[in-house]
């Protein structure tokens, strides 16, 4: 509250009008009309830091314009961050969410800025800006194995200190399972026909790309291997599967976050051929005897 007294200098009477309350360029406020010289208002866009307000006499038809000062030390307001992580256990390589609350400790109003969460030296994400309600989230795959204590550490603003908060969560080093879809293209070939085969590999649940490699076999039969790209895709080529109805089984090799697994497809390799008759046998026409010849 701001507050401020006007006399007459020298001589008799009692100043009316306003008085309006400035740091620098800032306004604070201005009083209702005094009364009995005096007048008072309030506001809470004062700057951070040591203040030298000043009251100006706006005048009357009376009294000249005046202005006088005083100091004021503004302090940025206390804030508190409550922070979460969900899941709370996850395993390595496996997206959580950190989440963060920001609130002025008395008082209202709302914090503006953002929080940036830690394991120790490990940053894990920063927030966008904090949300009407002082709330904000960010996702990382990053937290270190083991218990980890996080840390959300808010940035303050102009009106609010920075701040910070703990949770925990546990991360375990057991890699993550995953499901292995795999294709033959064409479905349906002939011998020594050249066959694609395709896999996707993802996480059962959750985010995360697998690496690795899938190789493609049909019983005791190698057909070929593949890496796997940024989308947890690969394929590879083969002309060998046996003749016959094959099922193709696609093996995922796992890597430090993601199990192995295995799918399978079906193939249908024809014999093609003769119709029945052998390469062996000729297919030039047959030569034959009239009925009651005697020779060639």
């Amino acid at each position: 509250s701001y507050g401020a007294t006007v006399a007459a200098n020298p001589g008799p009477g009692t100043p009316t009008g306003t008085v309006t309350f400035k740091v620098g360029a800032t306004t604070l406020c201005t009083t209702p009309a005094l009364v009995s010289g005096a007048g008072s208002c309030s506001a809470s866009n004062a700057p951070v830091g040591a203040d030298t307000v000043t009251a100006t006499y706006n005048g009357d038809a009376t009294f000249a314009v005046s202005s006088g000062t005083t100091t004021e030390t503004v302090s940025l307001r206390p804030t508190t961050t409550t922070a979460s992580a969900t899941p709370s256990s996850s395993n390595s390589g496996q997206s959580v969410s950190y989440s963060a609350h920001v609130a002025p400790t008395t008082g209202s109003g709302t914090p503006t800025g953002t929080v940036t969460f830690k394991v120790g030296a490990t940053t894990l994400c920063t927030t966008l800006a904090l949300d009407g309600s002082g709330n904000g989230s960010c996702s990382a795959t990053n937290a270190p194995v083991g218990t980890d204590t996080v840390t959300a550490t808010y940035s303050g603003d102009a009106n609010f200190a920075t701040s910070s908060g703990t949770t925990t969560e546990t991360v375990s080093s057991a890699p993550r399972p995953t499901t292995t879809t795999a294709t033959a293209t064409p479905g349906s070939s002939s011998p020594n026909q050249s066959v694609t085969y395709s896999v996707n590999v993802a996480p059962t649940t959750g985010s995360g790309v697998p690496t690795g490699t899938v190789t493609f076999t049909t019983g005791a039969t190698f057909l070929c291997t593949t890496g796997l790209d940024g989308s947890g895709n690969g394929s590879c080529s083969a002309n060998n599967a046996p003749i016959g109805t094959d099922t193709v089984t696609a093996t995922y090799s796992g890597d430090a976050n993601f199990a192995s697994s295995t799918g399978t497809t079906i193939e249908t390799v024809s014999s093609g051929g003769f119709g029945g008759q052998s390469p062996s046998q000729s297919s030039s026409p047959m030569l034959y005897r009239p009925w009651g010849a005697t020779g060639w």
